[in-house]
């Protein structure tokens, strides 16, 4: 980097770009993290800027819960909290959102957490998969779940307020949804 090996012209006067996706996804990842963790305000700014691609979402959430996986949770929140804030592009916040919480869970899933007393409010998971997923004792709020795959999927104990189901994949023998108010 001293030598701006992995930097390129921008396409404006005067401006920079990175060379290389993989970097350009791990320096995002690195300012998503920090923003989800430390400063909730300004997250939906950096949300709502463009789709999130799936790569920097992974990044971001590794890094999140190798820091402290017992925040998962505070993690959701404030997420969620983002998705609040009145915005022009509100609705690219809340896809954002509720693709690194997708992801969030996933990897919590492989690593063992536990995803109980989660409070997923105001986003929009837009695709993807919650396999092996098991989510209890949780409050679903205010959010869709669009085209997911859900056939391998727990939600135990948990309630439903106001949330979508858009072309959702289910599975009758490995699906379970506990969900009241659905």
């Amino acid at each position: 980097m001293p030598a701006m090996a992995f930097l390129a012209p921008g396409e404006r006067r005067s401006t920079i770009a990175f060379e290389h996706e993989t970097f350009f996804a791990y320096f995002l990842a690195q300012r998503l993290a920090s923003r989800i963790a430390h400063a909730p305000g300004s997250l939906s700014v950096l949300l709502g800027r463009s789709v999130l691609p799936n790569d920097v979402a992974s990044l971001a959430t590794r890094r999140l819960l190798q820091t402290d996986p017992t925040t998962l949770g505070k993690l959701v929140k404030s997420l969620g909290d983002a998705c609040l804030v009145h915005s022009l592009r509100q609705l690219q916040v809340k896809e954002n959102a509720g693709l690194v919480v997708q992801q969030l869970l996933c990897l919590g899933a492989i690593v063992g957490l536990e995803c109980s007393g989660l409070e997923l409010r105001g986003i929009v998971i837009p695709g993807g998969s919650l396999e092996n997923v098991v989510i209890t004792d949780s409050r679903f709020l205010d959010m869709e779940f669009r085209r997911v795959d859900l056939t391998q999927t727990k939600i135990l104990r948990s309630e439903a307020r106001d949330i979508l189901l858009y072309e959702v994949s289910v599975d009758l023998s490995s699906t379970q949804l506990e969900l009241t108010g659905l």
